[in-house]
């Protein structure tokens, strides 16, 4: 098999494979809403005419951006400092 073919079905299995429960993922984006709340900053603004919202806010998009990226910086800073890597898939 070719490493392109490899890479392929690791990505189908990476995209099929859920890492954290609806649970796990609730409380951490309640997190993210606790310190929106805090700053007053809301996804969407009412329309013009009061029936519906305009949504993502320059404000609310930076925000959720920086909590995706810190999200991620986490997950690398404990792959890096931990060590996490286990011995069997640290080199060929």
């Amino acid at each position: 098999m070719q490493k392109h073919e490899i890479l392929r079905e690791v990505a189908e299995d990476l995209i099929k494979t859920k890492f954290v429960t609806d649970i796990e993922m609730t409380k951490i984006l309640n997190r993210f809403y606790k310190i929106m709340r805090k700053h007053g900053i809301c996804e969407g603004t009412l329309s013009k005419n009061k029936n519906g919202r305009i949504l993502n806010n320059f404000e609310w998009t930076m925000c959720k951006d920086l909590f995706v990226r810190k999200i991620q910086s986490d997950i690398e800073m404990a792959s890096i400092l931990g060590s996490l890597t286990p011995k069997d898939l640290e080199q060929y």
